[in-house]
């Protein structure tokens, strides 16, 4: 199992690679600090004699001292993971990142977030949203004040419409970690519609064989703080979603917050859109 963690050597991104160090440890898998060099605005003219070459040159030398940096210290935080490092010149960014993830056959991306309070004004159209929009694997976005201490529960938020070619991804994942599930169904506080939930659970657990599921309604006119109190509710390790369409993640946060501790400020949260590693603990 290969792990990719894009990095900008900030205080997020670092505590990202030293989430996805841990969950590598626990998982045995391989971890892959990523970073992209490239320049926004190519210098016209040579400056103190540097040619645009040479200073493309002088910024990856860099970029991979920083990249040699942050494995050492991750090493000394997390024995016995493999971590090597990556640094390439390209733009746009999450397109590097999507190449390279599809030529390696990178399992999981994991990368930074700032939180909630700050999340409109530091990743809206930032590169963190255009590797989600843009990737086929799946992202795990962990946000600056997580801590990886095992995963217990994890849950699964959904409409219902896909659930059952959706969940075995979420199982996947579940299973690496003998966690489980919280299928979560949020509904309008004055629907009428009825639900048979011990059917559905028991339909997702005969169908599976995975018997760590258990199925929940949650009533809320704001779907986001229905997830939200909820997973607060059963304290939570992680929340996963699927995205159907481009231009999901923009549109999930765009939705008005009722409360500035809502869950992105500890949970990380697993976007899906393509496939998850099979790979069980033995």
């Amino acid at each position: 199992m290969k792990i990719l963690v894009p990095s900008d050597f900030s205080q997020s991104s670092n505590n990202a690679a030293l989430y996805a160090a841990k969950f590598a440890k626990k998982v045995n898998a391989e971890l892959i600090l990523f970073h992209v060099v490239y320049f926004e605005h190519p210098p016209m003219v040579q400056v103190s004699g540097l040619t645009e070459d040479k200073i493309e040159e002088a910024r990856l030398a860099d970029a991979a001292q920083d990249c040699l940096l942050l494995i050492n210290d991750l090493n000394s935080k997390v024995n016995g993971v493999h971590i090597s490092s990556k640094v390439v010149p390209g733009f746009p960014i999450a397109d590097v990142i999507e190449e390279y993830a599809k030529s390696n056959n990178i399992d999981l991306i994991v990368m930074g977030t700032k939180g909630a309070s700050h999340l409109q004004k530091i990743l809206f159209g930032s590169n963190a949203v255009a590797v989600i929009n843009k990737s086929s694997i799946p992202v795990i976005t962990v946000p600056e004040a997580s801590i990886f201490n095992n995963m217990q529960l994890l849950v699964y938020a959904t409409d219902m419409s896909k659930i059952q070619s959706e969940i075995p991804k979420i199982i996947s994942l579940a299973k690496l970690f003998d966690a489980s599930i919280n299928v979560l169904h949020v509904l309008p506080s004055d629907s009428k519609k009825t639900i048979d939930v011990v059917n559905i659970e028991h339909s997702l657990i005969e169908k599976s064989q995975y018997k760590k599921i258990s199925f929940h309604i949650a009533h809320n006119d704001n779907i986001i703080e229905g997830i939200n109190a909820f997973i607060t509710d059963v304290n939570a390790d992680m929340l996963a979603m699927y995205t159907h369409e481009i231009g999901f993640f923009e549109s999930f946060f765009n939705t008005s917050f009722s409360r500035e501790e809502a869950f992105h400020g500890t949970i990380p949260l697993l976007i899906l859109k393509g496939r998850l590693p099979s790979k069980e603990i033995d």
